[in-house]
């Protein structure tokens, strides 16, 4: 090095070197689209729920839309979710998936995209999309309701069995297959979580008093068939795991 160049001051740039403002990084792509899921599952689930409130109808062209396109933006804002707490080169495996509750999730929007419409069914989902996006746009008055919602997307998950009993008695489409998949899925939970174990018979202990004496016969049939299913695969668990 010279002494004209040691000599030269701090602050003094070189003639052959430019100045560039740094660019802002841009937000990554996964985050973007699952942004955009959230909005689509909560607005299309809105359309839905308020076409279903005023007109009674799961048939028409615009309950049919708005239901699928809600569960795809479910399929848009789980799938990012599952791909940014895994690393892409080390996924575990099927078994290990299977027991995380978003994929259990993933997999039952599957399941609704191609069953029979149902306010129930997507409900969990507008609650999830809810309480997410109003974290991420931090809305206190929203997130202030989070307790309150999880106690009623409980009833809501367990009164979905009574709603699929009913469509297998009434042979609607892929209904028993529904049945049986939500079945196995929601045990999963119930196995591997004490507090949604709990959760599940006090909900089923609060509901029973109303659902026995329900009018209808074949609902108050299908909570008999849904309680007694429960109180033996709970009394079985309980004798081989917890004894």
């Amino acid at each position: 090095m010279t002494s004209k160049e040691f000599k030269r001051p701090l602050n003094e740039v070189p003639k052959h070197k430019k100045l560039v403002k740094k660019a802002k990084p841009a937000k990554p792509f996964i985050k973007t689209i699952w942004l955009v899921g959230h909005s689509l599952t909560l607005v299309m689930g809105s359309v839905y729920t308020s076409y279903f409130l005023l007109f009674r109808s799961h048939s028409s062209r615009i309950s049919f839309y708005a239901y699928r396109l809600s569960l795809m933006g479910v399929m848009l804002s789980y799938c990012c979710t599952i791909a940014s707490q895994f690393n892409k080169k080390s996924l575990p495996s099927y078994r290990s998936l299977l027991g995380t509750l978003n994929f259990q999730y993933l997999l039952l929007s599957v399941v609704w995209f191609f069953n029979r419409g149902s306010l129930f069914k997507i409900f969990p989902y507008l609650v999830v999309s809810t309480m997410q996006l109003a974290s991420k746009f931090n809305v206190k008055p929203v997130l202030k309701l989070s307790s309150k919602l999880k106690v009623i997307t409980a009833y809501d998950e367990v009164f979905i069995f009574v709603v699929l009993l009913v469509d297998v008695i009434f042979l609607r489409s892929t209904s028993g297959y529904a049945l049986v998949i939500y079945a196995a899925m929601y045990w999963l939970r119930v196995i591997q979580s004490e507090d949604t174990r709990h959760l599940l018979f006090t909900v089923v202990g609060k509901l029973d008093s109303f659902m026995s004496n329900q009018k209808n016969p074949k609902v108050a049939e299908s909570w008999s068939v849904v309680k007694n299913f429960l109180t033996a695969k709970n009394d079985r668990f309980q004798a081989e795991f917890l004894a």
